[in-house]
């Protein structure tokens, strides 16, 4: 059910901490957030069935030279496929929903805080500061809530893979249990200097966006006395400075997004390339090895990509 915007009443937030606050969004829409935990979770395990179709139509079909077991395998992959659709949609429909409740809510929180300031908040707070608030903090708030959609189920399609390879062959597992550490310690260090990076370049933007405001203020002044051009230049100035520090925040952002595909990758060639020197004869067969690894390639991106959301 989409949520009904705008709140009569937001409600009193947690203020406590940013994770506190997070889960206060999370509190005031519980049966939304586990619909969406639910079907991410499903969505997520779901995506090990048409491999694991695939695998049956290889072994029992095309390696038998059953055309009857291979259509009938086919047939079953077309209908997975279909189901893997309603869930991909209504996952994202639910987890819209959930983002854009918490956006809605954080705004009118914003809203009624700033209205009990008053003629204060001027002297308190530069008015860039204010409107990047209202721009782009609150929607980097909302875009943590993903971690309890598909964030949730990417963890339990990791461990899910992780418990059938562990049957498959212990090395395995092992191997694939590594992955998203080496992703946690890879990107640890350019999460920090994005952070940084973040934080410097939203400052300048505030700067920069209450610099416009007072030249807009006073331009009647300005163009009086004929100090429009010298502003203006300033204004171009701060502006490059701002598109400087832009690329940098741009340059880490490749780096993690570049990372968070390529790790995962790695490691799924080394399964690969390890898993006819580690197989036993009981699981030998061509088709056995490709639900787990590909699924477990995509809970790893999903998972980096939950966790970027949620620290970046």
């Amino acid at each position: 059910m989409p949520p009904q915007i705008p709140h009569p009443e937001p409600g009193v937030p947690d203020t406590r901490g940013p994770l506190w606050y997070v889960w206060w969004l999370v509190r005031c829409q519980p049966w939304r957030v586990l619909r969406g935990a639910v079907i991410g979770t499903a969505w997520m395990i779901g995506l090990s069935v048409r491999p694991y179709l695939v695998s049956r139509a290889v072994d029992d079909g095309l390696r038998a030279h059953d055309a009857r077991a291979l259509l009938l395998w086919v047939a079953a992959i077309v209908v997975a496929g279909a189901g893997l659709s309603y869930l991909g949609i209504m996952r994202h429909r639910t987890m819209t929903f959930v983002r854009e409740d918490a956006t809605a809510r954080s705004a009118a929180v914003l809203l009624r805080q700033l209205s009990r300031i008053g003629a204060v908040l001027p002297r308190r707070l530069a008015a860039g500061e204010v409107a990047t608030v209202g721009g782009s903090d609150i929607g980097y708030t909302s875009q943590v809530l993903t971690m309890t959609g598909p964030g949730v189920g990417a963890v339990i399609a990791y461990a899910v893979i992780a418990v059938v390879l562990w049957s498959v062959s212990p090395l395995l597992a092992l191997c694939v249990l590594l992955g998203v550490p080496a992703i946690a310690l890879i990107i640890g260090p350019l999460l920090r200097r994005l952070e940084r990076a973040e934080s410097v370049y939203r400052h300048q933007q505030g700067v920069l966006t209450t610099r416009a405001g007072d030249i807009v203020a006073g331009l009647r002044v300005l163009a009086g006395v004929g100090g429009r051009g010298l502003f203006a230049r300033r204004y171009a100035a701060r502006s490059q400075d701002l598109l400087a520090e832009g690329y940098r925040v741009g340059a880490v952002y490749s780096w993690i997004d570049a990372l968070t595909v390529a790790i995962p990758g790695l490691f799924l060639a080394a399964v690969v390339w390890l898993a006819p020197e580690w197989r036993s004869p009981a699981t030998s067969r061509s088709g056995r090895w490709w639900p787990s690894t590909d699924t477990w390639r995509r809970s790893s991106c999903r998972s980096g990509s939950c966790w970027r959301a949620a620290t970046g």
